[in-house]
């Protein structure tokens, strides 16, 4: 009896969840962002392990409007991600966000980390990063790249 309670359970938490990713894609069609992204932190919250989580994360983090939010939720998720994919991703989106704010020397970094991301052949983000070295003023680090 109790597989058969561990089944059952498994069932109704695997459809609330769903139920839940539902929801809040609906918000974010009818254009209620912010309490779109509420609904999707919650689901990322209750469900780390969940096969479609990486793809959520990522998503989330292009609807938040605020660029430091986004960076703190990408950066403080990149240990949890489950691909070398997701992680370059994240990488990318992190310097993406942090130059455009004006923080060059966290954008060089995460260009950086996302060009030496396993797995990943991205000239581009080294390219980005040797640029933003430039700006730095770190010539020869430039360089070396």
């Amino acid at each position: 009896m109790r597989p058969l309670a561990a089944l059952i359970f498994l069932l109704i938490t695997t459809t609330l969840f769903a139920d839940e990713l539902q929801q809040a894609a609906k918000l974010e069609q009818q254009g209620h962002a912010g309490e779109a992204i509420a609904a999707y932190e919650k689901w990322l919250a209750s469900n780390p392990n969940g096969a479609t989580w990486d793809r959520t994360l990522l998503h989330t983090a292009d609807l938040m409007s605020n660029p430091d939010r986004a960076v703190a939720m990408l950066a403080d998720a990149l240990p949890k991600l489950s691909s070398d994919s997701a992680r370059h991703t994240a990488y990318v989106k992190i310097a993406q966000l942090d130059e455009l704010v004006g923080n060059w020397t966290g954008a060089q970094e995460s260009f950086q980390n996302a060009s030496l991301t396993p797995g990943t052949k991205d000239f581009a983000s080294l390219l980005e990063s040797a640029r933003l070295l430039v700006q730095l003023g770190d010539f020869a680090e430039a360089s070396g790249q």
